[in-house]
């Protein structure tokens, strides 16, 4: 019995690519791959009680990545005194980026700042001098004190990002590890794309198709959205992107942020859905998304006899 449900995923490959999709609003394009979804039953679930929703290629096609806009990047915040280091004893461990002995067990306190793409970025110092640069770190968290002179890009990554990184730096240039840490932050793992990201603390009270809209409103200011996923009871939700350095990107600006119910987040690394729907609907769109550009590049010759 594995065997046709395996030559039934495999034949996806086989597919042709369809027709030219018009470019929709992301909200309504999601809100369609929604009703899709609702239509079919639910004998494919086989924990929890609700549906998860799973972005369709119109959906994925109907986004954009971020794009530069032509203008000097701002300063962010302004650096009135020099902080003082406070003193510890003992290690750092750079692992966990504590020192030995801090309670492991705090509360990361609220972020003080955020970055706006709509207003923060802009062009520096390294796309004139070094436009291979990596992302500046303070500018994903909205605290760069540079702004135009910072030696670092002030920009939202975008597809030449994705095929320019290695896998053991992250889109910051920051050093990824053979495993994920015991609390899934830091920076992740070169063992697997890490493309999904876990949101904690989410306010649950609205309904839930307002709760996807406000997570697509905030998360998809970072790159093209894949899935997303909620799961109202638990207060929680899972999202996926198209490519690695946007969810690098999103993981580092929207820790310990606030949406519009004023909650404090939590964001931090996850495991693909085990559910063989997702996988099957991942499978489908990536061999759609290679069909598409094999086309455009034309190198792909269809039998139509």
């Amino acid at each position: 019995q594995a065997y046709p449900r395996r030559a039934r995923l495999c034949g996806i490959f086989a597919r042709t690519s369809s027709p030219r999709i018009p470019m929709l609003d992301p909200t309504k394009a999601f809100a369609a791959s929604r009703a899709a979804t609702s239509r079919t039953a639910g004998r494919e679930m086989k924990y929890g009680h609700h549906r998860p929703v799973y972005g369709t290629l119109q959906f994925i096609e109907s986004q954009a990545m971020p794009v530069l806009p032509d203008r000097p990047a701002r300063v962010q915040v302004e650096q009135k005194r020099k902080l003082q280091q406070a003193e510890h004893l003992g290690e750092y461990n750079i692992w966990y980026h504590r020192w030995s002995g801090e309670n492991n067990y705090e509360r990361a306190p609220r972020a003080s700042t955020r970055c706006v793409l709509e207003t923060d970025a802009g062009l520096t110092r390294a796309d004139y001098t070094n436009p291979g640069a990596v992302i500046c770190l303070h500018f994903a968290r909205g605290h760069c004190i540079y702004g135009k002179d910072c030696c670092y890009r002030h920009c939202a990554p975008n597809a030449n990002d994705e095929t320019q990184m290695d896998a053991p730096h992250d889109v910051f240039g920051r050093d990824r590890h053979a495993s994920f840490r015991d609390d899934m932050g830091g920076t992740g793992t070169w063992n697997k794309e890490c493309k999904t990201l876990y949101v904690g603390r989410i306010c649950c009270t609205p309904p839930e198709p307002e709760v996807v809209d406000t997570l697509l409103r905030h998360f998809g200011e970072w790159g093209v959205l894949e899935s997303v996923r909620v799961l109202k009871p638990k207060g929680c939700a899972f999202i996926t992107y198209t490519h690695r350095c946007s969810a690098e990107m999103a993981k580092v600006a929207m820790e310990e942020q606030a949406l519009d119910s004023d909650e404090q987040i939590n964001v931090r690394w996850a495991y693909d859905d085990p559910n063989p729907r997702a996988q099957a609907v991942k499978l489908r769109n990536a061999a759609q998304q290679m069909l598409a550009a094999m086309e455009k590049k034309g190198g792909l010759f269809l039998d139509t006899s």
